[in-house]
């Protein structure tokens, strides 16, 4: 029962526990919706690593059907990489199928992403699926393996990301203007839990041109 005062209106003390009411189911709510971000980011993580075991496996299956060494997931340091432009620096080594503009390692050096790691062995697969693909050993080229072997892997970004945003995605190579699309996702809400790996596909010499390592690239859905 709403409690009224002389002149017919609620009075002080109903409206302030009507307020302390509202106020706490505000926060109710916040609450309720950073433990569903939490749970999603939680739930990509799970993805991230039944893609690493299911990779591996399938290298493992590859390597005994063709007879040679498995590439499996081993760190090239006896230490992980310490930052996202310390993971790159380190594929700059041991990815010889893939190339890394300078973009790359300037977005590297701005990312915040916490987890380094899952960035050199993003990094390490597209590797060994663009030597697989030097090796003919990918006939139909690599989207195949990508779709298999990596769920955060993304064919493309859309037109209208390329038409309004078209200096994101522009990058010099060879001499030539390139545009990367096919990328890496990897998840989502604050900036410490977002990675991107976009690149181009050089049919050509049968490598990956990367193009960015950070922060996700401006689309429909990330206008900043």
């Amino acid at each position: 029962t709403v409690a009224l005062s002389a002149e017919g209106g609620v009075d002080a003390a109903t409206w302030e526990s009507f307020s302390a009411d509202y106020d706490q189911a505000q926060l109710r709510i916040q609450e309720v919706e950073q433990d569903l971000l939490d749970a999603q980011i939680g739930i990509e993580e799970l993805k991230d690593e039944r893609d690493r075991a299911q990779a591996q496996a399938q290298e493992l299956a590859k390597a005994l059907a063709f007879g040679r060494p498995a590439e499996v997931d081993v760190e090239t340091s006896s230490e992980p990489p310490t930052s996202v432009v310390d993971a790159v620096r380190r594929a700059q080594v041991s990815c010889p199928a893939l190339v890394f503009l300078p973009e790359a390692i300037l977005s590297a050096e701005e990312s915040q992403y916490d987890d380094p790691v899952r960035v050199l062995a993003d990094l390490e697969l597209l590797n060994q699926i663009a030597e697989e693909w030097r090796q003919d050993l990918l006939p139909a080229g690599p989207h195949e393996a990508l779709k298999v072997r990596c769920n955060g892997y993304r064919d493309g970004v859309s037109d209208t990301a390329l038409t309004a945003y078209p200096t994101d995605y522009r990058r010099f190579y060879e001499g030539e203007v390139i545009m990367l699309g096919p990328h890496v996702a990897r998840g989502r809400g604050a900036v410490t839990a977002i990675m991107r790996i976009y690149w181009h596909q050089d049919t050509a010499r049968r490598c990956m041109v990367v193009g960015h390592v950070g922060r996700k690239l401006r689309d429909n859905s990330n206008r900043n």
